[in-house]
């Protein structure tokens, strides 16, 4: 690149701007379980972050890896709330 010059953004892909469909939820599903992974398909980020609540006992370590999923449903802040079950994140 020369001197001075901007970097291109890169163009989003939009078929990533969309939940995915049921169909290949289902899919997605179906190939983890046969690979050993126990998995659930909840409604909505509000379930997903009342189960994880249900799951983690107190004082679990949590590593995130800095996951987009986690900070957009919320489940992250949920985490670093200290008083709740009390879970240390890892990022």
């Amino acid at each position: 690149m020369a001197s001075g010059a901007a970097a291109a953004s890169p163009v989003p892909d939009e078929r990533f701007a969309q939940p995915a469909g049921e169909d290949a939820l289902r899919r997605a599903a179906a190939a983890l379980t046969a690979k050993g992974f126990t998995l659930e398909i909840l409604d909505d980020a509000g379930a997903a972050r009342a189960h994880v609540r249900d799951l983690l006992p107190g004082g679990a370590a949590v590593f995130t890896s800095s996951s987009e999923t986690l900070r957009l449903s919320r489940i992250e802040d949920d985490m670093r709330r200290s008083g709740d079950n009390d879970h240390s994140l890892l990022v």
